[in-house]
């Protein structure tokens, strides 16, 4: 990864072809789309979507 930065606190950790998955724990992905595993979360290019069963 050159451009952008990311973190991932988790135990298990995928990658495929710009999709993203995390198991819980924390995490910070700086791509062009990726998708991690908590709740559900989707973003693209600068766009953010939180998609969680119940809400806030």
């Amino acid at each position: 990864m050159e451009s952008g930065e990311w973190r991932v606190k988790s135990e298990e950790w995928r990658v495929k072809s710009g999709e993203w998955r995390v198991k819980s724990g924390e995490w910070r992905v700086e791509s062009g789309e990726w998708r991690v595993k908590s709740g559900e979360w989707r973003v693209k290019s600068e766009e953010l979507e939180r998609k969680e069963e119940g809400g806030e």
